[in-house]
C-alpha cells in the first residue's frame, strides 16, 4: 500500500477541553465561538475515596431467562459496574452500595439501577438525571439512573449481549455518549466488544478524559483540526483516528467544526471523518446523540450529511496519510473539507462470524474454521438478495475480499469470504473493513478479529474436593492457564491447567445450596465459551458439603445498630444461616449517606466494617446488604441513623499501614484539646506511641509485632472513650522475585537482568503479595511496565509466592532498564529493571 507523509504541526500538550475526545454530555458557556465544551460528570472530589456508590432498587416482578437466576443476574450487574471501576487511567471507582428502596433519600451523588418498562425494542437505558449548576469547568452529576426492562426472558444475564448492554448503559450514567468506533459505547448494531474484552481504547479514553488519573495525559497524545463544508464548520461530525493494528479513538466536532481527539495511544493512525448515521427505529436523533446546548439552553443539531473521507481528502485508503501522535503532544492541522450529499449511503453495518453452526457477535476468525467467512447486514449493502452492484469490501491496510449472497439466511445478509491461507497469519487484534460503492465509503472499525485459536469450549463441570477446599474440574477444549472462568458474574480462580487445553481446576465462588451457576470460560484474546454454547452454557449446581450453607432465611445483624449522623465508627456484622469469605465479600447500607470505608472478614460468620455517616443523613432505618461470592443477603431495618450529636470519633487512615510503619488519623469531637500527653491511643487494647499531634490530626506508630489483618483502634481522653474504628494492617510491600517470558524453561532471577518480550506473556513471581496459597482475583493486581499498566491474565498461588501471567502488548516500547513493578491494593513493590525485547 502506498503511503505519503505530510508536515504536520506538533505542539506540546496543553490543558485540553474535556469535550474534545470521545463524546460526553456537553454544554457551552456561550452562543458563539470559541466553543469550549463543558461536560457533565460526577465530582470525584466530593465522593468518598473518589468512589461512586450504586444501588439496585425495586427488584420485584423481574422475569428471567430459563437458564438464569436472580442471584446470578445481580452478580452480572456488579461485574458490569466493575468493568468501569477497573480502568486504571480513570480516577473514578464504583462500589455496590446494596439494595435500596426506590427514590430513597440520598444526600450524596449516586447511581440507581432500577427495573421498569421501557419503549419497545429497548432492553436498558442509562442517563444522568439530576445535575447541579454549571461551575464553569463541568456540570456536576448528582444522580444518574440505569433502567433495565423487567421482562428478560429472552435476554440471559450471562450472555454476551446483555452484559455488553449493561456496561454500555452504566457508561451513559457516568457521563458517556455514543461513539462510532465499535466500542462498548457504540450502539448494539456496530458494537463488537466481548465479555472477555469489554472496553476498547476509545471507551478507556472516554472515561479517562472525564475522570483522568494523574498519569493519564502523559501516556497518550492528541490529534486536532477542523472539518468544513463549503467553508463553514461542520457540527457533530465524527472524526476517527484508526490504526490498522487495532486501536480506534474518536470524537465529535464543535459547532465551528473544530475537534481534538485526546487519549490517543502512541502509534501510527489513519484519520477519517464521517457523518452521524440517521436515526433508526426507537431513536429520536442521528446516532441517538443528545445534542450539545448553548448557555441559554439552545440545542445545536448536526450539520447535514456528507461523504466520508480519509485525511488529507481521499476516499481511497491507499492514498491516505498517517499521523503519529506521541505522549504529551498534539498533532495539529489534520483538517478536512467535506462534500455535502443528499441522504445517506452505507451505514450501521453489523458483522458476525461462525465459530460453530450459529452466527456469533463479535466476529472472530481463526485457522481451521469450518466456516471461514463473516456475514454482514446494513443500510446500502444489499440490493434484492445480493450485494449491491459495484460494492467492494477491503481490509484497512489489507486485501480486497470476495462477497456474495448469504444463504440460507434472509436476503438482508451478505457473505464476505476470506482466503483460508491468510487465516494462518493472524495478528490477534481487531481488523477494520472499508465498504466502497460509487465513490462513497463506509468504515467499520473492529469489523472482525483475526486470532490463532478457536473459542474455548466446556463439556463438563465436575465438583470435587471437600468443604475446606472446594474445587471444580472443567473439561473441554482450548483451555489454558490464561483462561478466565466465571460462575455467573463472579470469578473462579484457576488453580491448575493441564497444558493440553482440555482441563482446568478452579475454585468456585461461595454460593447457597442448590444454586445453579452458569459457567463461562473467557480466553485472553477475547473469545468466550458462549460462542459455541449460546444461551445454554455449562452449569454448576452447589450441593451438600460443597455449598456455602446459606439458608433460605439467612439474616444479618449489626452491632451497634445506631449510627450517628456526622460520625464514623466500626460496626460488627454477624451472619446467621450463611458463610462469608475474605476477598469475596462486600457490604452496603442502601444509601449514599452511609459509606463503608473498609471491611474485614474475621470469621465465616462475622464481618467488621468502618462506617461513616454523612452529617446530612436523614434519620431513619437502613437496609444492610451482604454479598459474598454468589450469596446475597439483604436485611431491612438492620441499622438506624440517629440525628447528629457530639460523638467522640476517629476516622479511617487515608493510607494503609503495615507493622512498624506510621499512620495518620483525624479525631472528631474530642472532649479536650489534644496535646500529645492528655490522651492515649490503643491498638487492640494496647497503647501505641504517638509521633505527632497537629490540631485534630494524630500520627502514631504501628508496633512492629502487630499481626497482619484486622485491628481495632480507639482513643481515651478526659475519661471518655472514642468510637472504635477498624484498622487494616497490611503485609510488607510485594517483592518481585523474578520475571521472564512465560514460555521460558527456567525462570530468570532478578539478578540476571531479566528480559520480557512484546506480544507475549510474561511470568512475574512475587513474594509478600498475600498469605500462603491465597487465591487473588486478577483485577486486584496491577503490573506496571514503565508508565503503562499491563493486563494480568492469571494469578497463580505457589506456596509463599504468587506467579502473575501478564500480557505485554505489541505496542509496548522496546528498551533497557525499564522499571517493572507490582501494585496490590495500596502496596507497591520496589521496581525491577527489565529489558523489553521484540517477540520471536
Amino acid at each position: 500500500m502506498r503511503r505519503r507523509s505530510l508536515q504536520l504541526g506538533i505542539v506540546t500538550l496543553a490543558a485540553a477541553s474535556l469535550c474534545s475526545a470521545s463524546y460526553h454530555f456537553i454544554h457551552f458557556n456561550s452562543r458563539t465561538a470559541p466553543w469550549q465544551g463543558i461536560p457533565e460528570k460526577f465530582d470525584v472530589n466530593v465522593l468518598p475515596a473518589k468512589t461512586l456508590p450504586y444501588f439496585i432498587t425495586d427488584q420485584s416482578g423481574v422475569q428471567l431467562h430459563p437458564n438464569d437466576t436472580y442471584t446470578g443476574f445481580i452478580s452480572q450487574i456488579r461485574a458490569a459496574a466493575k468493568t468501569w471501576s477497573d480502568v486504571e487511567s480513570s480516577d473514578l471507582r464504583l462500589a455496590f452500595g446494596g439494595f435500596a428502596a426506590p427514590n430513597a433519600p440520598q444526600s450524596g451523588p449516586s447511581m440507581e439501577i432500577v427495573f421498569e418498562d421501557l419503549a419497545p425494542g429497548l432492553i436498558a437505558a442509562g442517563t444522568p438525571t439530576v445535575r447541579a449548576e454549571n461551575n464553569g469547568q463541568f456540570v456536576p452529576i448528582l444522580r444518574s439512573v440505569v433502567m433495565i426492562r423487567p421482562d428478560l426472558r429472552n435476554h440471559p444475564s450471562f450472555g454476551e449481549s446483555l452484559f455488553g448492554t449493561m456496561v454500555h448503559e452504566i457508561g451513559h450514567g457516568l457521563g458517556l455518549q455514543h461513539t462510532f468506533t465499535s466500542g462498548v459505547m457504540a450502539t448494539a448494531i456496530t458494537r463488537t466488544t466481548s465479555r472477555a474484552k469489554p472496553l476498547t481504547v476509545d471507551d478507556v479514553a472516554a472515561i479517562s478524559l472525564l475522570y483522568p488519573s494523574a498519569a493519564f495525559a502523559g501516556t497518550t497524545g492528541s490529534i486536532s483540526g477542523r472539518v468544513t463544508m463549503q467553508g463553514s464548520g461542520v457540527n457533530l461530525a465524527s472524526v476517527v483516528a484508526i490504526s490498522p493494528s487495532g486501536a480506534a479513538v474518536s470524537t465529535l466536532t464543535n459547532p465551528d467544526g473544530t475537534y481534538r481527539i485526546d487519549g490517543v495511544p502512541p502509534r501510527s493512525y489513519f484519520v477519517y471523518v464521517h457523518p452521524l448515521p440517521p436515526p433508526r427505529q426507537g431513536q429520536t436523533t442521528p446516532g441517538d446523540i443528545v445534542y450539545p446546548r448553548t448557555s441559554d439552553g439552545q440545542e445545536l443539531p448536526p450539520s447535514g450529511p456528507f461523504f466520508t473521507i480519509f485525511y488529507p481528502g481521499t476516499n481511497d485508503p491507499s492514498r491516505a496519510v498517517t499521523v503519529n501522535p506521541t505522549p504529551g503532544q498534539v498533532v495539529e492541522n489534520v483538517n478536512f473539507s467535506v462534500q455535502s450529499r443528499s441522504g445517506y449511503g452505507i451505514h450501521s453495518v453489523d458483522t458476525r462470524a461462525f465459530p460453530g453452526p450459529s452466527a456469533v457477535k463479535p466476529p472472530y476468525l481463526s485457522p481451521n474454521m469450518t466456516y471461514p467467512f463473516i456475514v454482514a447486514t446494513g443500510s446500502g449493502l444489499i440490493n434484492g438478495s445480493a450485494p449491491a452492484p459495484g460494492l467492494t469490501v477491503s481490509v484497512l491496510g489489507g486485501a480486497t475480499l470476495a462477497t456474495k449472497p448469504y444463504s440460507p439466511a434472509p436476503a438482508s445478509y451478505m457473505q464476505i469470504d476470506f482466503d483460508v491461507r491468510t487465516l494462518g497469519f493472524f495478528n490477534d487484534s481487531a481488523r477494520h473493513l472499508v465498504f466502497s460503492r460509487g465513490g462513497d465509503i463506509y468504515v467499520l472499525p473492529a469489523a472482525f478479529f483475526h486470532v490463532d485459536k478457536a473459542p474455548p469450549a466446556v463439556s463438563a463441570v465436575i465438583p470435587t474436593g471437600d468443604a475446606g477446599q472446594r474445587q471444580a474440574i472443567i473439561l473441554g477444549a482450548n483451555l489454558s492457564d490464561t483462561s478466565r472462568v466465571y460462575f455467573d458474574g463472579a470469578p473462579a480462580p484457576v488453580r491448575e491447567a493441564d497444558g493440553l487445553g482440555g482441563r482446568l481446576v478452579v475454585t468456585p465462588p461461595a454460593a447457597a445450596p442448590n444454586h445453579r451457576a452458569s459457567v463461562v470460560v473467557l480466553s485472553a484474546e477475547g473469545q468466550s465459551s458462549l460462542f459455541l454454547q449460546g444461551d445454554s452454557p455449562a452449569t454448576y449446581t452447589y450441593s451438600g458439603e460443597l455449598a456455602s450453607l446459606t439458608a433460605p432465611n439467612a439474616s444479618v445483624s449489626v452491632t451497634p445498630g445506631l449510627l450517628t449522623a456526622g460520625a464514623e465508627s466500626m460496626v460488627q456484622i454477624d451472619v446467621t444461616g450463611g458463610v462469608v469469605l475474605e476477598g469475596q465479600t462486600t457490604v452496603g447500607f442502601g444509601s449514599s449517606d452511609i459509606v463503608v470505608r473498609n471491611i474485614a472478614v474475621v470469621s465465616p460468620t462475622r464481618i467488621l466494617a468502618n462506617v461513616a455517616v454523612s452529617a446530612a443523613a436523614q434519620s431513619g432505618y437502613a437496609q444492610v446488604s451482604v454479598v459474598s461470592g454468589l450469596q446475597v443477603i439483604a436485611q431491612p431495618f438492620a441499622a438506624q441513623i440517629v440525628p447528629a450529636q457530639r460523638a467522640f470519633w476517629l476516622n479511617t487512615p487515608v493510607s494503609a499501614v503495615s507493622a512498624g510503619s506510621s499512620g495518620t488519623i483525624r479525631v472528631g469531637s474530642s472532649p479536650v484539646g489534644l496535646t500529645g500527653s492528655n490522651f492515649v491511643l490503643y491498638l487492640n487494647d494496647q497503647p501505641v506511641p504517638v509521633l505527632a499531634v497537629d490540631g485534630g490530626q494524630i500520627t502514631f506508630q504501628v508496633p512492629s509485632a502487630t499481626p497482619t489483618g484486622a485491628a481495632v483502634l480507639r482513643m481515651e481522653a478526659a475519661g471518655e472513650r472514642s468510637l472504635p474504628i477498624l484498622l487494616m494492617v497490611d503485609s510488607p510491600a510485594p517483592r518481585i522475585v523474578s520475571a521472564a517470558p512465560s514460555s521460558a524453561v527456567d525462570t530468570l532471577a532478578s539478578t540476571t537482568a531479566p528480559k520480557v518480550r512484546i506480544g507475549q506473556f510474561m511470568a512475574v513471581t512475587v513474594n509478600h503479595l498475600a498469605p500462603r496459597d491465597t487465591l487473588i482475583e486478577t483485577s486486584r493486581v496491577l503490573v506496571k511496565l514503565g508508565n503503562a499498566g499491563l493486563p494480568v491474565a492469571q494469578v497463580l498461588p505457589n506456596g509463599d509466592m504468587h506467579q502473575l501471567l501478564v500480557y505485554v502488548p505489541p505496542t509496548t516500547a522496546l528498551g533497557r532498564d525499564v522499571p517493572l513493578s507490582v501494585v496490590f491494593g495500596t502496596r507497591t513493590s520496589e521496581p525491577l529493571s527489565v529489558t523489553v525485547e521484540a517477540g520471536n
